[in-house]
């Protein structure tokens, strides 16, 4: 029971969506009836409304309300579902860290109710991606993009691959092991379709696009016809995988779009950092791709 000499406060807040509550100012209580019901008044007039709360400050108040708000979104399945709707359609290049706090809830709920994985094993494969996405955000390959490390991670948030490390974290760190490795390979298929899909979009007078110009560069880094066909696949889902994570004047473009920007030169070098990657040489991979970088920032 809240200590009679705790005072109550009015959070005022609004929504000016789905998936997002701003914090208008905090006030005591109105003193009587009265006054409640001409400031409820008020509040609806604005698109206001207030979260009634017990706290020995506005600074606590604020946060219990904060805190309730986040409780009621990711309970309520119909706010749930129109604030996933509302994000997926408004991306955006960064989020507070409020923002992502209240997406990663969101997320877990979503993972909860749809692979029937305990809560625990939600939260601790959602800290388990984030960390690796952390890792990923300081990597040079990003400033390189224009891209900071928080916007890396926004963008980072909303892709199938986050979702679908996340969901095969979650299987695996509820005990399921099986479920977890059928989920990560059906990620995998269907990006290289996607990949594949895009691929096949590329206008013929891209170099992409054109099969005597690709065994060409092939051909001018050591590579048989038939070796550079079997690398082509890879080749495009690497470029699909960065995608996601392409410069900001690169926004407005389609993968298939940036599938036909590379040009003759830079299919020589994609051809050969293939090879080298599907010739087991992980660290002379990365160096060809750090090399091949610099030229494109």
């Amino acid at each position: 029971m809240p200590n009679p000499k705790t005072p109550t406060w009015w959070v005022i807040i609004r929504e000016p969506n789905p998936a997002s509550m701003e914090i208008v100012t905090v006030e005591p209580a109105p003193a009587d009836p009265a006054a409640a019901v001409r400031r409820c008044a008020e509040l609806f007039a604005a698109q206001q409304r207030a979260c009634v709360v017990t706290a020995t400050d506005e600074e606590a108040a604020s946060d219990a309300a904060m805190s309730a708000w986040r409780m009621e979104l990711v309970t309520d399945p119909k706010r749930l579902a129109a604030a996933t709707a509302h994000n997926a359609a408004h991306p955006r290049i960064s989020l507070s860290q409020e923002e992502i706090m209240h997406e990663t809830d969101m997320m877990c709920v979503n993972l909860v109710n749809r692979l029937d994985v305990t809560m625990d094993a939600a939260r601790s494969a959602l800290d388990t991606t984030l960390h690796r996405v952390h890792i990923e955000s300081h990597d040079p390959r990003v400033a390189n993009a224009g891209l900071t490390p928080a916007d890396y991670l926004t963008i980072a948030l909303r892709t199938p691959r986050f979702a679908a490390m996340h969901s095969a974290g979650a299987l695996r760190d509820d005990g399921r092991e099986a479920d977890a490795r059928l989920s990560w390979e059906a990620y995998l298929e269907r990006e290289m379709t996607n990949a594949t899909g895009a691929h096949q979009a590329v206008p013929a007078t891209a170099p992409l696009g054109d099969p005597q110009i690709i065994h060409q560069a092939g051909r001018n880094v050591g590579l048989s016809d038939e070796y550079t066909d079997a690398l082509i696949p890879h080749l495009v889902l690497r470029l699909a995988r960065g995608y996601p994570f392409r410069g900001p004047d690169l926004r407005d473009l389609t993968l298939t779009d940036v599938l036909a920007m590379v040009t003759v030169e830079d299919l020589g070098d994609l051809l050969w950092l293939a090879a080298v990657e599907m010739g087991a040489r992980p660290d002379e991979a990365a160096t060809e791709l750090d090399r091949i970088l610099p030229k494109r920032s």
